[in-house]
This record gives structure tokens, sequence and C-alpha cells, in this order.
């Protein structure tokens, strides 16, 4: 792969490690929160968890059709 795609490569995986962090944080916030606060952040949470998820697939999956 050439520089500028690895550079690509590397911004989408730092946004994903973001959007992890940021799920981890939600879930944080809804362990400590109650009532229906506490189900939004703990909804806010598996949703994110399942974007970071998907983008980390995602990627694994373009960059095994770029090397080939």
């Amino acid at each position: 792969m050439n520089s500028k795609v690895n550079t690509i490569f590397k911004e989408l995986d730092d946004i994903s490690q973001s959007v992890n962090f940021i799920s981890l944080n939600a879930h944080i916030e809804a362990s400590k929160a109650q009532g229906e606060a506490g189900r939004r952040f703990s909804i806010v949470s598996e949703e994110m968890t399942k974007l970071s998820k998907k983008l980390d697939n995602s990627l694994e999956e373009l960059k095994e059709i770029v090397q080939k």
C-alpha cells in the first residue's frame, strides 16, 4: 500500500479508537446514572460499540482488498 492509503487507514483507525473510547465513557456514565438517564446512556454505549466494531471489521476487509 502506498503512504497515502496507509495514512487514511491510520486516520480511520484513530476514529474507531475514539468511538470506542466514547462508548466506554457512555457505559461508565450509564452505570452511574439512574432511571431514564441510565437507560439512555446504556443505549448510546451499545450503539457506539456496534459502530466501532463495524468500522473495525470494514477496515480489516478493506485492508485485505487493497493488499491483493
